[in-house]
């Protein structure tokens, strides 16, 4: 029988980071420990303007562009917040790793 999902906790999201993090090169490590934060929710509007908001949990912020991972996707993601809103067309890379070597160029880009 499969597991009901649950949205992960802020202890489950902790773990998973320093797990994340093993798998960082250096140059990862130097964006993370510039603009990482402390994890905060932010609302994510999955499908379109109509859908309902879901809260998902920023974990690093850089130039008004945020690296949040999706409990839903299981993956971490980078976005632009509108109005404290994250949309849909966010950057998904899965691995915080990926994140980190593509935030600076898009956070420039949405800047």
């Amino acid at each position: 029988m499969p597991q009901e999902w649950r949205p992960i906790l802020l202890s489950e999201l902790a773990t998973l980071l320093e797990c994340e993090l093993v798998n960082c090169v250096d140059d990862d490590l130097v964006v993370w420990s510039d603009c990482k934060c402390e994890p905060f929710t932010l609302e994510f509007k999955r499908f379109g303007d109509s859908a309902a908001t879901e809260p998902v949990f920023v974990v690093a912020v850089l130039k008004g562009a945020v690296i949040f991972y999706d409990d839903v996707e299981e993956g971490f993601a980078i976005g632009k917040p509108q109005d404290t809103v994250l949309s849909a067309d966010s950057y998904f890379f899965q691995e915080l790793r990926y994140c980190l070597r593509n935030f600076q160029q898009i956070s420039i880009a949405v800047d």
